[in-house]
């Protein structure tokens, strides 16, 4: 089980923080269920022992910024790098701010986007911070999502929590979602899909023919194609100089 200690200790700018207050309201959590018997040791005492439920959500959704980008794809091979050129302490010093931003030139040269509307954006919402659902369902091999100690955190904690306390959460932690403007257009099987451009996908800055990282942007905020910038690539891919001949 992951220890909510090893979630980051540092704080986002002022304008960046998050505080809830489901204490307030009379949420609790349930005691967690442990091993019990003479022969048990405790090396290691949970770190949510001494946390309420305010206090944990802060941390998870502090530490889901920064682990979204540092689970980012990789390209084919490992000498291709990743499809993101942030380096990995920028990543893990990233917060909100950067999912309130059309300027990704500091983190990706090429991209997939689609406009989702309220109902996606609370599809892609619910992939990332899901509640279990009453019925058993057939377990999906999940990549990316249970190496993330953000989203482990959350399941472990919401469950935790009666039904509708859990549900509860989900909304305040929705409200804050709903304020950022980009994602990774996160599916049931892996947080980060890439794949070729296909259907109603825009890849910018123009057509490569090459697996592109699939990112959703949130119809409240999207101003136009115009206002999204992408790092300088020095030259076109060579694919789409030869879709461009060809035409």
């Amino acid at each position: 089980m992951p220890d909510v200690r090893d979630l980051r200790a540092h704080s986002p700018p002022p304008e960046e923080q998050v505080t809830f207050r489901f204490s307030e309201m009379g949420m609790k959590l349930r005691p967690l269920s442990r091993p019990k018997g003479p022969d048990v040791v405790r090396e290691n005492a949970e770190a949510e022992e001494d946390m309420d439920l305010d206090q944990i959500i802060e941390m998870v959704w502090r530490q889901f910024a920064p682990e979204i980008l540092i689970k980012g794809p990789n390209k084919r091979t490992v000498a291709q790098g990743t499809h993101t050129h942030m380096s990995r302490q920028d990543r893990i010093d990233s917060d909100t701010a950067t999912y309130k931003t059309f300027d990704l030139s500091g983190i990706f040269e090429r991209i997939q986007y689609k406009v989702a509307d309220a109902v996606e954006w609370l599809e892609i919402f619910d992939r990332l911070f899901p509640i279990a659902p009453e019925a058993p369902q057939v377990n999906i091999r999940r990549q990316n999502y249970d190496s993330c100690l953000y989203f482990k955190t959350w399941e472990k904690t919401i469950a935790r929590l009666s039904r509708p306390d859990a549900k509860k959460v989900k909304d305040e932690v929705r409200k804050h979602f709903n304020k950022l403007w980009w994602m990774p257009y996160a599916v049931k099987e892996r947080i980060w899909k890439t794949g070729k451009v296909q259907g109603s996908w825009i890849e910018l800055p123009n057509f490569s023919g090459t697996p592109v990282v699939q990112i959703a942007f949130n119809q409240r905020f999207f101003q136009g194609q115009h206002a999204i910038q992408l790092k300088n690539s020095n030259a076109p891919h060579p694919l789409a100089q030869e879709e461009e001949g060809s035409e």
